[in-house]
C-alpha cells in the first residue's frame, strides 16, 4: 500500500510540472490512442467488500474520420477476498463523435457493454455518455467521463501530462457500478495511473 501511495504522490508531482494523459480528441482517420492503466480499486456490495489485486485496464481509440472514432475498453477485477466471485470482467465497444471543440473538447458516445463474473453470469447492454477534455496548463489537461447504461453506470475524473512526444502520463479516479451480476450492485472505485501513447 505504501508503494502505491508513493507512486500516486510522484505522479501528482509530475502532473503539476508536465502534461496530462487525456482521451483522444482528434478523430481524424488513422489517429490512434492506446491507454494502459493500473490500480487496486475497492469492490463492494451490500454483502461483501474487498480490494482488488493489481488491476490492469486498457482502452484503444481509433479515429474514423468525419468526427467519429471507435473505442474498445477492457477491465479485469480479481478480488483479494473472492467471497464466491473470483473475477469480474467489464468490456465496452463505443462509437464516439465530437460535439464541441471550442474551449475544450466534448464528445458523446454510445456503445455496447459486456459485464460478467467469469464462470458464472454475463450481461450485455447499451451504454451512453460524455467525455470532456479541457486544457488547464501548457501540455496539461483535465478530463472527465460520465456514462450510464443497462448494466453499468460510471464516472471518471483525471489529469494528464505529456512528457515525451506522443506519450502522456495520466492519473485518475474511477467509480463504476455494475448491475445485474448478483442480487446486489457491485461498485468498483479507486485511483489509477498509467500511460497513453498517441500515433
Amino acid at each position: 500500500m505504501n508503494k502505491i501511495a508513493g507512486l500516486i504522490i510522484i505522479l501528482l508531482i509530475m502532473a503539476s510540472t508536465i502534461c496530462l494523459a487525456s482521451p483522444l480528441t482528434d478523430y481524424s482517420l488513422g489517429k490512434v490512442s492506446i491507454n494502459v492503466n493500473f490500480g487496486t480499486p475497492s469492490l463492494t456490495s451490500n454483502n461483501w467488500s474487498s480490494t482488488a489485486n493489481l488491476n490492469p485496464s486498457y482502452n484503444v481509440t481509433a479515429g474514423m474520420g468525419f468526427g467519429f472514432a471507435g473505442q474498445y475498453i477492457y477491465n479485469d477485477f480479481k478480488p483479494k477476498t473472492p467471497n464466491g466471485i473470483r473475477e469480474i470482467r467489464a468490456q465496452q465497444i463505443n462509437l464516439l463523435t465530437n460535439q464541441v471543440n471550442k474551449f475544450g473538447n466534448i464528445s458523446a458516445f454510445i456503445g455496447e457493454s459486456k459485464t460478467q463474473i467469469i464462470g458464472d453470469i454475463a450481461k450485455n447492454g447499451i451504454v451512453a455518455g460524455l467525455v470532456c477534455t479541457v486544457p488547464i496548463m501548457p501540455n496539461t489537461h483535465a478530463y472527465a467521463t460520465v456514462s450510464t447504461g443497462t448494466y453499468v453506470d460510471s464516472y471518471e475524473m483525471g489529469i494528464g501530462y505529456t512528457f515525451a512526444q506522443n506519450i502522456e502520463l495520466n492519473l485518475d479516479y474511477r467509480n463504476a457500478n455494475y448491475k445485474g451480476l448478483t442480487s446486489d450492485d457491485i461498485t468498483v472505485k479507486g485511483p489509477y495511473g498509467g500511460l497513453v501513447y498517441n500515433f
